[in-house]
């Protein structure tokens, strides 16, 4: 397999489906308010939660077992799909009584007539077999059918008298259908052997399963509880503002995992070479750190006008929790990059405990502080619980390689980080102050000679 094409083809079609959910998410604001969006954001998180329970981590470890059945991977696969057929009515199953027990008025019943098709909203596990067979940029078609088919029903939907059902039911069509062109492909092109499929062959495919899905479903869980917590405490207006930013989040978070996807294999590649490993490690640090920094800064100043030009002047309240948000992806760079470094010289298991750990941060602080300051509070929760993780990430890191962070030029950062943050405080527009206070921020680096400088030579071995 091609690692470059497989990277970049995965990396495409994530950012395009997850690109094509934005544009809808805007249309829908636009047109329905903050208060009929926040309705079809739960509808949305619902759907996506109950496909993560279908999957349970299964996606990430498939190409793994593909190649390694080597000539039995077409009566894996079979097995596996029938797994996945029966993971997806359980998970209906629990969504169905989700929705009748929790769900907003105007989307339950639309809801309920979906609950059946989840197995295929669900099969969103083709990308493996694609890069085992040689062709990942199948992947690539698929989501931009998706794209095609999502903006197309949706429009439509936008013309019907009640308009909120028929987008979240636009919604599941195009998952569906994008789930049955890449179910479909994956059948014709591997050729499954159902033949060969019984309670053993499955038994196999949950042993391998297993050790993933209580960490799956665990970080689905974290990813969505703040969202769910301010549906339970707030309204309908605080829930569709709460959605609108949080799409942001989406899209950096799928930036920040495709680019470190590539820097977890040249860790891994350098994991024998601790030296060089060690050096490359704290010079990507160093540059995603100042460009995190970066980031946060903007985002205090360009929180309100981005929101306003994207969704309209009724989702400017939303600006503090944009900005939040804008430190908790910058965080979330920051807190991968270490997780990269433990992952290619230690075992992992604590993940398990950590992610667990931040889901109960998350809820708590959520539960805690949004009757108190509104959706702010999720927003902060999230920004505390990535701090949870990140700590316990560096703990793990200094574990595993002997030592931590190089002080002096973590010290020099803050010294460059803090009059930057309160320069974008200033009593001046938002993007001035915030401009100003990215410019104060560099020229500090510069004048303590703390600039960061290209990672890509000292991880020149494990790209050659």
């Amino acid at each position: 397999m091609n690692y470059g094409k497989n990277v970049g083809a995965q990396a495409i079609s994530r950012i395009l489906y997850i690109l094509t959910g934005a544009i809808v998410f805007v249309l829908l604001a636009r047109l329905l308010g903050p208060e009929q969006l926040g309705a079809y954001a739960w509808a949305v998180t619902t759907l996506s939660v109950a496909c993560s329970l279908a999957d349970l981590g299964m996606t990430p470890i498939l190409a793994r077992d593909l190649v390694m059945t080597g000539d039995k991977r077409r009566e894996y696969l079979a097995n596996f799909l029938v797994l996945r057929l029966i993971l997806g009515l359980l998970a209906s199953g629990v969504a169905a009584i989700a929705v009748a027990l929790l769900a907003p008025d105007p989307v339950r019943a639309v809801l309920l007539i979906c609950m059946p098709a989840l197995p295929l909203l669900a099969a969103r596990f083709f990308d493996p077999v694609f890069q085992v067979i040689g062709r990942p940029w199948l992947s690539l078609l698929v989501a931009a059918g998706f794209t095609v088919v999502a903006i197309a029903t949706t429009l439509a939907a936008l013309l019907w008298p009640d308009p909120l059902p028929m987008a979240v039911l636009a919604y599941v069509s195009a998952g569906v259908l994008y789930g049955a062109a890449g179910l479909a492909l994956t059948v014709v092109l591997m050729r499954p052997a159902f033949n060969a499929v019984s309670l053993a062959g499955i038994a196999v495919v949950v042993r391998a399963v297993l050790p993933m899905a209580l960490s799956a479903l665990i970080a689905a869980l974290s990813s969505r509880i703040d969202l769910f917590v301010v549906a339970e405490l707030g309204t309908p207006e605080m829930l569709g503002l709460y959605g609108a930013a949080g799409r942001f989040i989406d899209l950096g978070i799928a930036v920040v995992v495709t680019v470190l996807t590539p820097l977890m294999a040249i860790f891994t590649a350098l994991a024998n070479d601790r030296e060089r490993l060690l050096l490359g490690f704290d010079a990507m640090m160093r540059l995603i750190a100042t460009c995190s920094l970066v980031v946060g800064l903007l985002a205090i100043g360009f929180a309100a006008p981005v929101l306003t030009l994207v969704y309209g002047d009724a989702f400017a309240p939303a600006s503090a929790t944009l900005a939040l948000f804008g430190w908790r992806i910058g965080l979330a760079f920051v807190n991968l990059t270490v997780f990269a470094l433990v992952l290619s010289v230690a075992p992992i298991g604590y993940s398990v405990w950590n992610m667990l750990l931040a889901l109960l941060v998350t809820a708590a602080l959520s539960w805690l502080l949004v009757p108190w300051i509104g959706i702010e509070g999720a927003a902060l929760a999230t920004l505390v619980s990535e701090v949870v993780q990140l700590t316990v990430n560096l703990v793990m890191a200094r574990r595993a390689v002997g030592r931590g962070l190089e002080p002096v030029w973590w010290r020099r950062f803050l010294l460059a980080a803090l009059p930057a943050i309160l320069m974008c405080f200033a009593p001046l527009p938002g993007p001035v102050s915030a401009l100003m206070g990215v410019l104060l921020f560099l020229g500090l680096l510069a004048w303590l000679r703390a600039l960061p400088v290209n990672p890509l030579p000292a991880l020149a071995l494990a790209r050659a």
